[in-house]
């Protein structure tokens, strides 16, 4: 399988603190992000050869990343291989 780290590879932010919430709490963010742990849902099927997974927070997200998200996943198959692309939409304020 392909992992999709998010929203960081590793442990905590990338100089490796906890992401302070805004009452100054800390969250405590598993190893390689959320996404990898969470269910997505099939945006899009409209062929044979092409998928889109959608991954949106959730309040059990925002438990341990306190920000608004949107994660796409296209996967798209052809004769000779499989391609996928991953867009990252932040929509907290």
């Amino acid at each position: 399988g392909i992992p999709i780290c998010f929203p960081q590879f590793g442990h905590g932010d990338a100089l490796g603190r906890d992401i302070p919430n805004p009452d100054n709490n800390a969250y405590s963010i598993p190893v390689h992000g959320l996404a990898r742990n969470m269910d997505w849902n099939v945006a899009s099927s409209s062929t044979d050869a092409e998928c889109i997974l959608e991954l949106r927070d959730t309040e059990e997200s925002r438990a341990v990343w306190p920000h608004a998200f949107c994660l796409t996943l296209t996967v798209t198959l052809d004769e000779t291989k499989l391609s996928w692309s991953l867009e990252v939409e932040n929509k907290s304020q």
